[in-house]
């Protein structure tokens, strides 16, 4: 696995106080084109952060690997998650006690 350092520039949601959420805005090979990537585009138009990060490529891939954003769950998405699970759950037990895939169909589609 390749691994370099390279520059990358990170913002805020919050153009006015930079009270919001930091964003990724780019990465750049040399220190310079991430000065220009910056320029201007932190709060209230003052330049970005411009910080070194190590990024990897796996071999035989052409795409580098970072630092990422996760999206955090919503109270909404932790409530649809649970329904997933408990689907999840209810067909590995039916396929455990020895129900083909056409009868699990045949009983979704009753339901």
């Amino acid at each position: 696995m390749e691994q370099r350092d390279f520059w990358i520039v990170t913002g805020n949601t919050d153009d006015i106080e930079g009270k919001g959420d930091i964003v990724r805005l780019g990465f750049a090979e040399c220190y310079a084109t991430a000065l220009r990537l910056a320029k201007g585009k932190g709060p209230m138009g003052t330049d970005a952060i411009v910080s070194k990060c190590t990024l990897f490529k796996p071999d035989g891939k052409s795409v580098w690997y970072g630092p990422v954003d996760v999206e955090k769950p919503t109270a909404q998405d932790n409530a649809h998650q649970s329904v997933i699970d408990a689907r999840e759950t209810a067909l590995r037990k039916a396929r455990d006690l020895g129900l083909t895939e056409s009868e699990i169909r045949m009983i979704q589609k009753a339901t």
